[in-house]
C-alpha cells in the first residue's frame, strides 16, 4: 500500500523526529524512504543583508552552497538508513517548502508523506504559517504528522514505539 514514503527535513532536530516512524512503517511495510530537504529561496534571500543590493551571483551562490550542505546532509542520513537495511533515496529541490514537497509528491509517485509538526495553534499558527498544514490540505497525498514535544516526552515516546516493534525475521 504504502511503497514509496516521503520524508521532509530542514536539518532541525524538530523535523528528524519523524524519521523514527517513518523508518518503523517502511521495515514492516517494506517500503522504499525518500528523503527530501526543500532549500527556501524566499528565507534565504530574507536572511542576507541588504539582500536586494546583493548581485545576483552572489544570491545564487548562497542558494548553491546551500543545496550542496542539504546534499550532504541527506547522504550522510541515507547513509545510516541504508546501513540499517532501508532502500532509501534523498532530493533536493528549491522553492516553497510546501509547494515543492506536494508537487515532488505528486510527480515521484509518493505514497505517504512523514512528517513532523510544531503544534502551534491559534495567533502562533497564523502568523508563522505551518508547512505541515500546507502540505495537509494542498496535497492530496496521504500524510502522517508527528507532532513536536520536549525532549523527554519524545524520548520516552521513541522508546515505546521501539519496543512495540516486531523483532526483524
Amino acid at each position: 500500500m504504502f511503497r514509496r514514503i516521503l520524508v521532509p527535513l530542514d536539518g532541525s532536530e524538530l523535523a528528524e523526529r519523524a524519521l523514527p516512524y517513518a523508518q518503523g512503517l517502511a521495515r514492516e511495510l517494506n517500503s522504499e524512504l525518500v528523503l527530501l530537504r526543500v532549500v527556501n529561496c524566499v528565507d534565504l534571500a530574507s536572511s542576507q543583508a541588504f539582500a536586494g543590493f546583493l548581485p545576483a551571483e552572489v544570491f545564487d551562490a548562497a542558494i548553491e552552497d546551500e543545496r550542496q550542505t542539504a546534499a550532504e546532509y541527506l547522504a550522510r542520513l541515507a547513509e545510516q538508513l541504508q546501513a540499517d537495511g532501508l532502500a532509501t533515496q534523498w532530493v533536493v529541490r528549491s522553492g516553497d517548502p510546501a509547494g515543492e514537497i506536494v508537487e515532488y509528491g505528486k510527480m515521484a509517485q509518493i505514497d505517504l508523506v512523514v512528517m513532523s509538526t510544531h503544534g502551534r495553534s491559534g495567533l502562533s499558527r497564523w502568523v508563522y504559517g505551518s508547512v505541515a498544514d500546507r502540505v495537509l490540505r494542498g496535497g492530496t497525498l496521504p500524510v502522517l504528522l508527528i507532532r513536536a514535544m520536549n525532549s523527554e516526552a519524545h524520548a520516552a515516546q521513541l522508546a515505546a514505539v521501539r519496543q512495540s516493534a516486531p523483532a526483524r525475521r
